[in-house]
């Protein structure tokens, strides 16, 4: 059954309510309670829509006064120290200071949202960072329109979105061409090595409880032979095989992470990077054929890799074969020489 879902509304309101409630409370003429009514009606406006349009899956928390990244640093209670908030609950006062500053303290940096013109606030992550509870504003809305008889699934932003945005956000201006390989290579090591080390453990595990390694243990050999002639052998074609399909991956990675700004910087080379000024220039709609090259590029070398270990896989796997029966029947009969 398929079943139908929406990441959310636009949250301004069809007559820009929700512009006018804000700036006529900044203005200090609409109370926090009359911002509050406004903003609950909305929402209860968009569920109601939803519903009305047969949405299955209809979200809450999609809703935000000011931005959403914001909310998470609300939630999470990861305030900056300049704003001396101490441990408890991130009222209205000091959620705008975030977003606006006071006249004692500035505002956190804005940045766009990829390449589009929506700007969200930069998480500032440091040591010192407090993580609590501080916010019920998910809870809330989820309960609000329980009341109303709606159903909802709360949207959040992800833990990897909110990490990767405070990480773009801090990082300087300029790197240099190690530092931003490094950077990238550990973001991507981190997603791709539980994959190969899981499968090692469980080949390993299996190898293990073979015949011929019964045999070679049964015959004298120590768990340094086995592991050198028979374990790692054995599990040698599966981390050549994850090899040539995480190398592609790690290339195709590479290049969207640095074409969504996230990647290298603007002032080092890359795949990702000149695709996106390649795009940036506004070539896509008049010439879209200039972006042939570099994917014809990045698509050339990712064959070409699985190729490249498929080839070495299927001759490593050959040798492994051949090379498991030679070493145990030289070690069986060096060991019957020695006892005998």
């Amino acid at each position: 059954m398929i079943r139908s879902s929406v990441h959310g509304l636009p949250r301004i309101g069809p007559r820009r309510e929700l512009k006018a409630a804000l700036e006529a409370h900044w203005a200090g003429e609409h109370s926090a309670e009359e911002l509050a009514d406004t903003a609950r009606s909305l929402r209860r406006e968009n569920w109601e829509l939803l519903r009305e349009a047969g949405i299955d899956l209809i979200p809450s928390n999609d809703f935000s006064l000011y931005d959403h990244v914001l909310d998470a640093i609300a939630l999470t209670g990861a305030v900056p120290l300049r704003y001396g908030h101490r441990p408890g609950a991130v009222d209205l006062d000091l959620y705008f200071a975030m977003a606006r500053g006071t006249q004692d303290v500035t505002a956190m940096e804005m940045t766009k949202w990829f390449d589009t013109n929506y700007h969200y606030i930069v998480p500032e992550l440091g040591p010192d960072t407090p993580f609590r509870l501080a916010s019920t504003k998910p809870f809330d809305h989820y309960s609000e329109a329980k009341e109303l008889g709606i159903e909802t699934r709360p949207v959040l932003v992800g833990p990897v979105t909110y990490l990767l945005l405070a990480i773009r956000g801090g990082l300087p201006l300029v790197l240099s061409a190690p530092a931003a390989f490094a950077i990238t290579a550990a973001m991507l090591v981190g997603v791709g090595w539980p994959i190969v080390a899981r499968g090692v453990a469980a080949i390993v595990r299996a190898e293990r409880q073979q015949a011929y390694v019964d045999a070679a243990r049964a015959a004298g050999a120590g768990q340094a032979y086995l592991l050198r002639r028979h374990l790692l052998p054995a599990a040698s074609g599966f981390v050549r095989t994850q090899i040539a399909l995480l190398v592609p991956a790690a290339v195709l990675a590479e290049s969207t992470l640095s074409y969504a700004g996230l990647g290298f910087p603007d002032t080092q080379p890359s795949w990702g990077t000149l695709l996106r000024d390649t795009a940036n220039i506004g070539v896509l709609g008049s010439a879209p054929w200039l972006l042939a090259p570099l994917a014809a590029l990045i698509s050339v070398v990712v064959a070409v890799t699985i190729a490249l270990g498929a080839e070495l896989t299927s001759r490593r796997v050959e040798a492994i074969d051949s090379g498991s029966r030679v070493s145990y029947s030289r070690f069986h009969v060096h060991h019957i020489d020695r006892c005998g």
